[in-house]
């Protein structure tokens, strides 16, 4: 999977869930927004993950393992006192998240141009 199409999914299901969670919840939480915000953001970068402006892949990079930090510390605050379709509505963003970001930095190094001591 190319790094433009992981950070489209990623970014799809990252706002994709949290609006289903924004909606269905009765009281609006605040890490719902959170991951919204985080996905809208990723979708923004998209152009410029696909043509590999290296600014945009950087941030697109950082912005996803936030998205993973955050979505483990929201899935293990949750562990104890939760229903499952909570706990799955943190697990799959994060999970798109990590691949995404191992497809994008997988896919920098090998973009990298030879070292011209090569």
């Amino acid at each position: 999977m190319t790094a433009y199409r992981a950070n489209l999914l990623n970014a799809v299901i990252l706002a994709g869930i949290s609006i289903w969670q924004f909606i269905s919840e009765a009281q609006q939480k605040v890490p719902v927004i959170v991951l919204m915000v985080l996905g809208i953001a990723l979708l923004s970068l998209n152009n410029g993950v696909k043509y590999g402006i290296p600014s945009q892949v950087r941030a697109a990079v950082i912005i996803s393992a936030v998205s993973v930090l955050y979505c483990l510390y929201l899935v293990r605050g949750l562990l104890g006192d939760s229903t499952q379709s909570v706990e799955m509505a943190y697990i799959v963003p994060g999970i798109t998240s990590l691949l995404a970001l191992i497809s994008m930095t997988i896919g920098r190094k090998a973009r990298r141009p030879p070292s011209k001591n090569e």
